[in-house]
């Protein structure tokens, strides 16, 4: 388990450390692509359902959609779009998205 929650975060990771800053008050559009083991599937979903909930219910967040490829359910993409860049950093900030930061992670 531990493994293959180490490669969802390892997913998250990339996908937000590797965009590019919006202007000040342009939205911001993150496209976060993770792919798990097979068997870990059902739990990866639910906990992106989780991360994802709790995305939608913070200020500035204008949308946040979790979605699963057809045909191969180890493979999702969450889809966020922020009102700005100061709502985007005030996420990242936030204490439950913290554990996710490649400063914390470890192989």
């Amino acid at each position: 388990m531990r493994v293959i929650f180490s490669l969802l975060i390892a997913a998250m990771i990339f996908a937000v450390s590797s965009h590019a800053k919006a202007a000040p008050n342009e939205p911001v559009y993150v496209a976060t692509y993770i792919e798990t083991q097979p068997q870990a599937a059902e739990q990866a979903i639910a906990a992106l359902k989780a991360e994802a909930a709790a995305a939608r219910a913070e200020t500035g967040s204008v949308a946040v959609q979790l979605l699963r490829e057809i045909g191969r359910d180890n493979r999702f993409v969450l889809f966020e779009i922020w009102k700005d860049q100061a709502a985007f950093d005030t996420h990242q900030k936030n204490p439950r998205v913290k554990p996710f930061a490649i400063s914390s992670m470890r192989p």
